[in-house]
Parts: C-alpha cells; sequence; structure tokens
C-alpha cells in the first residue's frame, strides 16, 4: 500500500512538473513572439524615418517653386498640382509624428494576446505610413526634376 501512495505521488508530481514545463514554454514562446514584432515595428519605424529629411527638402523645393508660380501668375495647373503634393508631403510628415506620439512601447499590466494584437497592428500602421512616405517623396520628385 505504501508503495502504491509512493508511485500514486511520484506520478503526480511529474504530471504537475510537466504542466509547469509546458507553461514555461508558453510563456517564453510568447514573449519571443512580442519581442519579435517589436523589432519589425522598430525596423520599419528605422526605415522611413531617414526619408523624413528628403520629404522636409522636398517640401521647400516645392514651397519655393510654389512662390516662383505665384508671382509670375503663370501655369496654374502645375501651381495646383504643387499645392496638392505639398500637402501630401505635410500629410506624410505628420502621420509619422502622430504614430511616434501614440506608440506604446510599455506593456506593464497588458495580457499577452492584447500585446501582441497591438503590435501587429502598429507594424501594419508602420508599413502603411513608410508607403506613404515613399509614395510622396517619389511623386514630388518627379514634379521637382
Amino acid at each position: 500500500m505504501k508503495k502504491v501512495l509512493i508511485l500514486l505521488f511520484c506520478s503526480l508530481a511529474f504530471v504537475q512538473c510537466k504542466n509547469a514545463s509546458n507553461e514555461s514554454s508558453e510563456e517564453q514562446s510568447t514573449a519571443s513572439q512580442q519581442e519579435e514584432i517589436y523589432k519589425q515595428v522598430i525596423a520599419l519605424h528605422d526605415e522611413a524615418m531617414p526619408k523624413l529629411g528628403s520629404v522636409a527638402d522636398l517640401m521647400q523645393k516645392i514651397e519655393a517653386k510654389i512662390g516662383e508660380l505665384e508671382q509670375s501668375k503663370s501655369d496654374t495647373i502645375m501651381l495646383t498640382t504643387l499645392r496638392e503634393e505639398l500637402i501630401a508631403l505635410n500629410e506624410a510628415d505628420e502621420a509619422m509624428m502622430n504614430w511616434m506620439r501614440s506608440f506604446e512601447a510599455n506593456y506593464d499590466g497588458w495580457a499577452e494576446d492584447s500585446v501582441i494584437t497591438y503590435l501587429q497592428d502598429q507594424k501594419l500602421k508602420m508599413f502603411e505610413i513608410n508607403q506613404e512616405i515613399t509614395t510622396a517623396i517619389d511623386q514630388a520628385s518627379l514634379l521637382i526634376e
């Protein structure tokens, strides 16, 4: 009888340790998934950030060109196009600034699945902002050349 109880106790202890080990592995997996998505978000940010220098340069060039066209009172179609592109550049810049102001990097107290969902959403937003910046730069560059 003692041997049966000892065997039963050992079996229960083994099962309990196995469950704790599985939970620990799942926690590590979730943490590494969070870290990987976070790194992807930051990589997209780091790719887009240097482009803002080009955005600022193009905005200055377009503003100068608008000033020239307004003084000469000519080519109203080009003037309208330049103004539209200036707006697109400004919106791309503002999208990046708004994203940086609102990005949360501290997830204390958040549920693990909420953190992953949040980071996936931020990754998508950062991808879209990067595309918006690139498109605005490409279109503005065509007008300035």
